[in-house]
């Protein structure tokens, strides 16, 4: 595909795990045409409130998504909380499920080394 980009002058980015996020996220701020996926990638979309067109994009990217009248908000709840300082972080995390009941839970992180973080 890179050389056939090369040669047509299409910008293409393999976007691959265990690389980094900052380098990709530069590389698709520039611009690119197209963008490699391995081929089983597992992408997950989450949004209590996610407009139609959204919707529809994610159903040409992902295998077997969900539909929206198959899901319940009934018992879910979210918590956003600002931590000042990046340290602190994971304590505020340790003190939420200490004062909670929490079964199931979503985290969204920001790099790979703290989803290897929380998962330890």
């Amino acid at each position: 595909m890179q050389t056939l980009g090369d040669y047509l002058g299409v910008k293409i980015h393999a976007w691959v795990g265990g690389t980094s996020v900052r380098e990709d996220q530069h590389i698709l701020s520039i611009g690119v045409h197209v963008v490699l996926l391995r081929p089983k990638i597992q992408a997950g979309v989450f949004s209590a409130r996610m407009p139609p067109e959204a919707l529809e994009i994610t159903r040409k990217f992902m295998n077997k998504p969900m539909k929206h009248d198959e899901l319940t908000l009934e018992g879910i709840k979210q918590f956003h909380d600002i931590v000042e300082k990046e340290e602190w972080k994971l304590e505020t995390l340790y003190d939420l499920y200490e004062t909670l009941a929490i079964t199931q839970s979503v985290i969204f992180v920001n790099t790979r080394r703290k989803v290897d973080l929380l998962t330890e």
